[in-house]
């Protein structure tokens, strides 16, 4: 089992190593990096599609669909069950112990030093979902559950990626981390994570400036109530 760093909040392939961030992957979340390289790259081949004649959000929504999508299936045939609570896109570990969303971060995802938030406020599925997660400073203690949560509820984690245009001599990028946030109250972004796991950026010298749109992000769709 992996031994996490104490004192630490997360681990990053620049801080740490890309061997300690596998270890991580592969012992702790059984989440091999091979799944989310193969994840960013079926999403910016989705991004491709859009042109000018789509909405110009087009290319985000796209490239968010294909991440799903392609996190799924990828991870349903290593034996993960796709779980949809309340019609959010998710994938549940085969114990059962973890379950793992899509998520738009913002220019902080993938760095340490940065404060990663979701793009948009969650809803309360989010909420919900995370009433049992790790709180600060025991990641992995175990707590007492909220009353009204199931004391069997997996912890949740989320894959946040980050599309940056190509700009003057810098490629297109996708910054890109998986994190286990702390309990959140809906209707709030993410903005307070007990542990971070972030990975180096894809380069995609190819792409130009013209596929920037960002998506709805449809993780946790929020409902008013009537």
């Amino acid at each position: 089992m992996f031994e996490l760093p104490g004192g630490l909040s997360g681990i990053s392939d620049s801080r740490s190593g890309a061997a300690v961030v596998d270890r991580f992957l592969d012992e702790e979340l059984r989440l091999p990096r091979a799944v989310l390289e193969a994840v960013v790259r079926a999403g910016v081949t989705e991004r491709r599609r859009a042109d000018d004649f789509h909405p110009v959000n087009a290319g985000g929504v796209f490239d968010w669909l294909g991440r799903v999508h392609k996190l799924r299936h990828a991870l349903r045939e290593q034996g993960w069950a796709l779980s949809n609570p309340q019609g959010a896109p998710y994938i549940q570990r085969d114990d059962g112990a973890l379950l793992l969303g899509v998520m738009q971060g913002n220019d902080a995802t993938g760095n340490l030093d940065k404060d990663l938030k979701s793009a948009y406020p969650r809803g309360v599925v989010l909420a919900k979902l995370t009433r049992n997660n790790d709180r600060k400073p025991g990641l992995f203690e175990v707590e007492p559950a909220d009353e009204e949560a199931d004391s069997d509820m997996a912890k949740v984690w989320i894959f946040a990626t980050h599309f940056l245009p190509k700009r003057d001599d810098k490629p297109a990028r996708v910054l890109l981390e998986v994190s286990h946030p702390e309990p959140t109250s809906g209707g709030q972004f993410i903005t307070r994570w007990a542990w971070r796991c972030c990975l180096d950026p894809f380069e995609f010298p190819e792409i130009g400036p013209d596929v920037s749109g960002d998506p709805p992000d449809l993780l946790d769709v929020q409902v008013a109530a009537r």
